[in-house]
């Protein structure tokens, strides 16, 4: 039997007396956002955190920007994917921006049922590099492909401050792999970067990277809301 639920209005599969999974979920999602060691929030790095809980709360503008384009980006529809590009000034607040909205869309997510391990979420594109050099040393266990496979296969990523990069050849090769397997296999991605699509062309000289960008992500010029 299928009914739908008074308090968010999906429909679900019950017998008499069960609860809507859906608020069940949502539920349990507020309890985990409560543990530390448990929270998505809690990988962010700390000014992030702060920033989030000071300007990206239910009653900002900040926040309403967030749900806006979160509609956008995801859907209840399993065929449904959506990325986005974020570009701006320096210190506008993308970075945290993209931090709010992977929140919200990991919640939908978690509440649809797609239940997923506490990972971290956010990487700049400096870490990224710094953490595929680490795996070549004798002393560390996982390997370039296995970190890789792990960036490619999350849920949602964030990568950050796209055009740092210095445009090596073995950067470009680790960045295209990163972000042309991740479109192929319909992952959300939020990147961030303070150049526009094409400037950021022109500074890393890979049309290839920036063309897997534009055909899979909705593009924003970010400007930050007092």
């Amino acid at each position: 039997m299928r009914i739908i639920c008074e308090e968010c209005g999906r429909e679900y599969e019950t017998h008499l007396g069960n609860a809507c999974p859906y608020c069940r979920r949502e539920k349990e999602w507020l309890r985990i956002s409560n543990e530390a060691k448990s929270s998505v929030r809690n990988s962010f790095p700390k000014g992030i955190r702060n920033s989030l809980s000071k300007y990206f709360h239910e009653e900002t503008r900040n926040y309403k920007k967030v749900i806006t384009l979160a509609n956008k980006l995801y859907q209840e529809d399993d065929d449904y994917y959506k990325s986005i590009f974020l570009y701006g000034d320096t210190g506008e607040g993308k970075t945290t921006f993209a931090c709010a909205l992977a929140e919200e869309i990991l919640k939908r997510k978690f509440i649809l049922g797609e239940w997923f391990p506490v990972y971290r979420p956010l990487y700049t594109v400096y870490d990224f590099f710094c953490v595929l050099k680490k795996s070549y040393s004798k002393l560390i266990i996982e390997s370039e492909t296995t970190i890789l496979e792990q960036l490619e296969n999350v849920p949602l990523l964030i990568v950050d401050d796209l055009g740092i990069e210095k445009g090596t050849e073995w950067e470009m090769y680790m960045l295209y792999g990163l972000v042309n397997n991740r479109s192929r296999e319909l992952r959300t991605t939020i990147y961030t970067s303070n150049y526009s699509l094409e400037k950021l062309a022109e500074k890393i000289q890979n049309d290839r990277i920036v063309s897997r960008i534009l055909s899979t992500s909705i593009v924003m010029n970010y400007t930050r809301i007092e």
